[in-house]
């Protein structure tokens, strides 16, 4: 695969709408769990966004700033208080995101193929820190269970993605809409190389 050292308008364009793509991650949920249930058929929705965590209860229509019911439904089983004020990656994850956007607009702007092809590796880079941050957090959650607890369990491992079963619950783990967006604008890196050896080609 050839990179070319300057990008042409088209691959500049892609990469601004990729910049674009990048920028929702701040406002939107970048992962969600859903706790399913037979006292709870419509789930229990954690959404984890780039500085706060919300709880919403369909049963009752309400959203809350920290999982008050999944904490309580946790404490049965032992299992650590989700507290947003322990996620340290909340203070610094949302300028991070807009220090991407950025990048991705300079590499528009810049056109060289190199200064993109550099940015796209330190962003699936940061996907890749940020994947293996989340899945650290949720061993340490289903691992590190008091053994006080009302409800005895074998150290769990919650899903990271998909589905698992948990007593009489349904753990369901699925990226948010700000993750899918910035999954597209990752795609969209492969998708500039592609198009760009292909018009060296035909040149």
């Amino acid at each position: 695969m050839f990179l070319p050292s300057r990008l042409s308008r088209r691959a500049r364009f892609i990469i601004l709408i990729a910049a674009i793509l990048i920028i929702p991650a701040i406002f939107l949920p970048v992962w969600t769990i859903t706790l399913v249930a037979p006292q709870y058929p419509k789930g229990i929705k954690m959404s984890i966004y780039a500085n706060k965590l919300t709880e919403y209860n369909p049963e009752t229509g309400m959203t809350n700033d920290t999982p008050k019911l999944i904490n309580g439904l946790n404490h049965y089983i032992g299992m650590h208080e989700i507290r947003p004020d322990e996620f340290k990656e909340f203070r610094w994850l949302p300028f991070a995101v807009i220090a991407f956007s950025i990048l991705a607009l300079l590499s528009a702007i810049v056109g060289r193929g190199y200064f993109a092809a550099a940015g796209w590796v330190l962003f699936v880079l940061f996907a890749v820190f940020m994947i293996g941050d989340f899945y650290r957090w949720l061993y340490e959650y289903g691992h590190n269970l008091s053994p006080q607890a009302a409800i005895k369990i074998d150290p769990y491992m919650p899903p990271v993605i998909g589905w698992k079963k948990l007593a009489n619950f349904t753990v369901i783990s699925l990226p948010g809409t700000g993750s899918i967006f910035m999954v597209v604008a990752a795609i969209l890196g492969p998708i500039i190389l592609w198009l760009e050896s292909r018009q060296k080609k035909l040149s």
